[in-house]
């Protein structure tokens, strides 16, 4: 069992962020949305999920940099609340 370390709270935390966002995204799209921007959300979403249970897995604890990257990809979606290709008018 690893230690629980901030870096692997803050990775955790951003990922299910992430998730969230997708999964929300995911649901109000519309049918003219390229299947382009579906998979891309696609894949967000199921790198979210894996980014959030590798602890449960024995992985260990990201690094620092791993820990920045999930946090600020995290905190641009929050912020940018604009979906103009994943909803289009």
């Amino acid at each position: 069992m690893s230690v629980v370390t901030w870096q692997m709270v803050v990775a955790v935390l951003a990922a299910l962020v992430i998730l969230v966002h997708a999964i929300f995204v995911c649901d109000v799209m519309g049918p003219r949305t390229s299947h382009a921007i579906r998979a891309l959300y696609g894949f967000v979403s199921l790198s979210a999920l894996a980014s959030a249970l590798e602890p449960l897995y024995g992985k260990g604890s990201p690094s620092t940099a791993d820990a920045c990257v999930l946090a600020s990809i995290a905190a641009y979606l929050l912020i940018n609340r604009r979906h103009r290709h994943a909803m289009p008018e």
